[in-house]
């Protein structure tokens, strides 16, 4: 399997990581494992998962997009542990947006820093880019992801969030 390699990370903000090595990634090329992976840590997604195995005709579109970025993150084995899902949206008024669509970590690998390390490599995206701005959305009851989100300076928007059922 060849996956193109963003950067090797190591946690360097005061968080002890013994000798557990993480890389992020932007996954390119899929395998196998992968697929397991990805399924073996889908729960951790959402408090709503109901056993469907990953969408593999939308992961193979992101991982082969311009305008989309698969991002994992792997363990000193090379299992994924984290992953999230990161495209750009273009606009006439402001240009190239981030839109968020997941992120998550398995819960099985700890506090490491795991999901910072991987937001760090879509801010890298994103200013590789010259994009200037990220949307997502969370719903409330994520009091975890929320905090996680204000840690790295998000604010929260005042707006409504629609959705069409196709």
């Amino acid at each position: 399997m060849v996956v193109s390699q963003l950067s090797l990370y190591k946690l360097t903000k005061g968080i002890e990581m013994s000798d557990i090595e993480i890389r992020i990634e932007r996954l390119k090329k899929l395998s196998d494992s992968d697929v397991d992976d990805i399924n073996r840590i889908l729960p951790n997604l959402t408090e709503d998962y109901d056993g469907r195995s990953v969408n593999m005709p939308a992961l193979t579109k992101i991982i082969s997009s311009p305008l989309h970025e698969q991002f994992v993150a792997r363990d000193q084995t090379g299992r994924i542990v984290g992953m999230a899902t990161l495209s750009e949206v273009i606009s006439i008024y402001h240009g190239s947006v981030a839109y968020l669509e997941d992120i998550f970590v398995d819960a099985n690998a700890g506090k490491r820093g795991i999901g910072s390390m991987i937001w760090d490599a879509m801010l890298d995206w994103c200013h590789e880019r010259g994009i200037k701005r990220m949307e997502f959305t969370c719903r409330p009851e994520r009091e975890a992801a929320t905090n996680f989100y204000k840690k790295h300076g998000c604010e929260i928007r005042n707006t409504n969030c629609f959705r069409l059922k196709l």
